[in-house]
């Protein structure tokens, strides 16, 4: 969601800088995500080009004489194509700096030729229209009253309306607030908060007033209401209230300048008059609209459920098949729009529209949401109607959309109303909180009642002795209870001005369970001694993440209201999610280690790799469980050895605190012989494996990169915790009086290395042994490879001699070669 200051300012004008407007608004209100600024040096004049000719050694230049009235005539280079004489532009004098190109204007020579100034297109002054013409703006193309006085006026000065501030605001922050969905909202906030940290900032307001609005619409009901236009009929209980507004000899045309620049602020299309129209009104209000071309509906207007597999196709030419889940405006004979997320093709205003019929509804937020998800249509409608827009406002918005075709009227030009049919669906009342001040001033403390009630009345609230109105322009469910009613007192007035207070009771000391301790000592593992990344990730996953690792998505749990129809499974994996942070991020960085503990979701597995690999089993009892699950990712293995997959093994060893056994998988998603389950005493308990090379190019990945996954089960690893007597402090042994030594080996290709670091972990003041690299090719035969082992010395006494440490060292050796393995420097002599 965008907010323009040009749009706020219609309801009120504020003189603070954006910066601190943005920050009210995060501290009060809703977070902003980016400020954006327009603001067109005053060395950007309106010119008169006076003649023009090539340029003498440049095909695609054109020397153009200007003048600039009192600042004089001028020579500028311009590389344009619509350039010639007799035209108004606008023209950045030398010294102008144009902050949307990031350039600071000069006089210097183009391929020999003065030139002294810039004429700018609009996509140079931070305009978004007409960027794929390239070419420079013509001022009379967009503004009539440009004459020769205005020569060398700054462009800001004629027009104060060109400059504007977006504030760019994070969606999820104003879920629960369909009213800040529209401008005449926030204007409202603005107004409460600065009422009470910077009165002086309010220079005027023109504030809606719901509740007028609602009872001028009623009088304008019962005085305008007619037969003459189309009869509406509503068959369903999901349409909540529904206007039509009927107009006749309407003009379809361009919108004047200023309206378009306004929608483009808010990164709208502008299209014609009445469409944009209906969009600035949504914007400023909340409340979507929507114009029929009255002489294309046949009939009365009836709002129902569609028939199941009826077809409509709406304004982009989509073509959707229908179910009785979704709310259909229809005529006699088709389908006009499809109920709160967009309309039909088939009654779409255009060019030759000579009579209109607007549309004023309000739809069940529920069946919106679902059918828009269902069609793959999200709109802005859609959007607005999902948030629960209350049917109180939809009422009052007769007399605003009244208003606003007054304020428009250089835009819409001559409007003949042809008259207004309703149908009103539900009983609208006021929600009223049956509180008086002062038992909200028990919830609050701090406040005085006095201020408590100017916040209130500030933000559209009606005070009376023993009960609290909500304003009309809530949603139903935003304010039900008397503690929603001081929360809002108390944002306004700000939270930091509240006194701290103890806990009137005393809280009784809980000793944390196993699971949060083992799953702290994991995360401090993987992030301080293997330097991963904790991320957090989604229980649901793509479908296209399944389709790769060949899993019937229909075999697991599904979500009834997804956010995205095509993650609307629930994983039986956290690889899959991983997968996806690892695609979106191996651009920039040659390695990446992100892991993750997150609930996972599937049947009851023959093994625990089925739980990702196989769908064998999806189809019982769905379990959920807990998983720690990583990625090790390397842009590229240059030795071409499993570096990763060591690596992984290690996590998983120090993990446990002990050895765990390895037993070979055959999944043909990871490398044949690079795969496993994890086993403690015969109980799988993960898995670990590289990925296939085939799967690394299904996501555009190299194929040679080094890509590992490994996974745990945090309720296996519980059960084991007791016997395996793992500690949350066991990480931060000291390290000091370790001593570090390696060895190499030479072992059978074939042969796992395992039964070696098992031997040598047996020796005396060994304290651990871990195998971290392994080589194979030149110097080898074929069917022998390399382990390079770092062993961990650490004597009771502390202190060891050379002789003591040359024994120890000297013992390993013994036994390594006891389990045929032969020391590398040794080979060479076998």
């Amino acid at each position: 969601m965008l907010y323009s200051q040009s749009l706020i300012s219609r309801r009120l004008t504020l003189h603070d800088d954006p910066t601190t407007i943005s920050n009210n608004l995060t501290l009060h209100t809703c977070e902003i995500e980016e400020v954006q600024t327009r603001r067109l040096p005053e060395s950007v004049v309106i010119w008169y080009i006076t003649s023009t000719e090539q340029h003498p050694d440049a095909d695609k230049l054109t020397v153009c004489q200007v003048d600039c009235g009192s600042h004089g005539h001028f020579q500028i280079c311009c590389g344009a194509d619509n350039v010639w004489p007799e035209m108004f532009v606008p023209v950045a004098l030398p010294g102008a700096h144009l902050p949307a190109i990031d350039i600071t204007i000069g006089a210097r020579k183009l391929r020999g030729v003065e030139s002294n100034g810039m004429i700018c297109a609009k996509e140079e002054l931070w305009i978004h229209e007409d960027q794929e013409l390239h070419g420079i703006w013509i001022l009379t193309e967009d503004f009539a009253d440009i004459t020769d006085t205005d020569l060398g006026i700054s462009l800001t000065t004629k027009y104060p309306r060109l400059e504007n501030v977006i504030y760019d605001v994070e969606n999820k922050t104003i879920t629960h607030r369909p009213d800040l969905m529209g401008h005449a909202g926030i204007a409202r906030e603005l107004y409460a908060m600065y009422q009470q940290t910077n009165p002086s900032a309010i220079k005027k307001h023109n504030l809606t007033q719901w509740s007028d609005y609602a009872i001028q619409s009623l009088d304008y009901l019962s005085h305008n209401e007619t037969t003459n236009t189309q009869n509406i009929k509503v068959k369903t209980d999901h349409c909540r209230a529904y206007y039509a507004i009927s107009l006749t000899d309407v003009q379809v045309t361009r919108s004047t300048f200023h309206t378009r620049l306004q929608l483009l602020d808010l990164g709208l299309t502008p299209r014609n008059n009445w469409v944009d129209f209906s969009n600035l009104f949504m914007y400023q209000t909340g409340q979507p609209i929507h114009c029929f071309d009255t002489d294309q509906i046949q009939g009365n207007i009836t709002v129902r459920m569609a028939a199941e597999g009826e077809q409509f196709v709406d304004l982009m030419d989509g073509e959707h098949t229908l179910t009785p889940e979704d709310i259909v405006i229809a005529d006699d004979q088709k389908i006009l729009a499809l109920a709160g997320v967009i309309g039909g093709q088939s009654s779409a205003v255009t060019d030759t529209t000579k009579n209109i019929t607007i549309e004023l509804a309000n739809f069940d937020p529920i069946i919106v949401r679902k059918t828009a998800i269902r069609h793959g249509i999200r709109t802005d409608a859609s959007a607005r109607f999902e948030k629960n827009i209350s049917p109180l406002m939809t009422q009052s918005m007769i007399i605003a959309l009244r208003d606003m075709m007054t304020y428009m009227q250089p835009d819409l030009r001559e409007i003949h109303r042809a008259g207004v049919s309703a149908a009103t669906l539900l009983p609208l009342q006021n929600i009223h909180i049956p509180r008086s001040l002062d038992e909200l001033h028990r919830i609050v403390g701090d406040i005085p009642a006095d201020r408590m009630e100017q916040v209130l009345e500030d933000l559209g609230f009606v005070v009376k002795e023993s009960e609290v109105i909500v304003p009309r322009r809530r949603s139903p469910r935003d304010i039900t209870l008397p503690a929603d009613v001081a929360e809002e007192v108390v944002r306004i007035v700000g939270y930091d001005t509240l006194v701290a207070k103890p806990i009137p009771t005393t809280i009784a000391h809980q000793s944390p369970s196993s699971q949060p301790l083992l799953q702290r000592r994991i995360e401090t593992l993987l992030t301080k001694q293997y330097h991963a990344d904790s991320v957090e990730t989604y229980p649901w996953a793509p479908d296209e993440m399944y389709e790769l690792f060949g899993i019937d998505a229909t075999q697991l749990p599904t979500l009834q209201n997804p956010l995205q129809p095509e993650q609307s499974h629930l994983s039986h994996s956290v690889l899959y999610n991983l997968l996806g942070l690892i695609v979106k991020n191996h651009k920039f960085y040659d390695s990446l280690r992100p892991y993750t503990i997150g609930s996972v979701r599937a049947g009851e597995p023959r093994s625990y790799a089925d739980t990702w690999w196989s769908t064998a089993n999806l189809t019982n009892q769905t379990r959920e469980s807990r998983q720690v699950g990583g990625l090790l990712y390397d842009a590229s293995s240059t030795d071409g050895l499993t570096s990763n997959i060591l690596t992984a093994k290690h996590i998983i060893n120090d993990i446990l605190e002990t050895d765990a056994t390895y037993q070979p998988t055959e999944s043909s998603h990871f490398h044949p012989r690079q795969q496993a389950q994890v086993l403690v005493d015969g109980q799988v308990i993960g898995f670990v494996g590289r990925l296939h090379p085939l799967i690394l190019d299904a996501l555009k990945l190299s194929s040679d990169a080094d890509l590992v996954y490994y996974t745990l089960d945090l309720a296996a690893l519980e059960n084991l915790s007791s016997s395996l007597q793992l500690t949350a402090s066991s990480y931060y042994t000291l390290q000091d009086h370790i001593l570090i030594r390696d060895l190499s080996f030479v072992v059978d290709r074939s042969e796992s290395f395992g039964a070696l670091i098992d031997a040598i972990r047996q020796v005396e003041y060994i304290t651990d042994v871990i195998a971290f690299d392994v080589y194979q090719g030149e110097h080898l035969p074929s069917d022998k490879k390399s382990i390079a082992l770092q062993l961990s010395i650490h004597h009771p006494d502390n202190d060891l001699t050379s002789d003591q440490i040359n024994k120890i060292l000297d013992n390993a050796i013994t036994v390594g070669q006891n389990t045929g393995a032969i020391l590398r420097k040794d080979f060479a002599n076998v």
